[in-house]
């Protein structure tokens, strides 16, 4: 979980990143406070947020 975690924080780029409660604790200590370009929420619904006009996946 540390890799990935880092490379969001180091793309500068924006992002969502769905991680279930039971898995937060595999995450860097401080990666939530570091992280002003991301948003690490435990659960979207998927279909909704790929729909989205800021994605444009759908």
């Amino acid at each position: 979980m540390e890799e990935p975690a880092w490379g969001l924080k180091g793309s500068n780029c924006c992002f969502l990143w769905v991680v279930r409660k039971s898995e937060q604790s595999k995450l860097p200590g401080n990666f939530m406070e570091t992280s002003e370009k991301g948003l690490v929420i435990t659960w979207c619904p998927q279909m909704e947020m790929l729909a989205h006009e800021a994605i444009g996946y759908l």
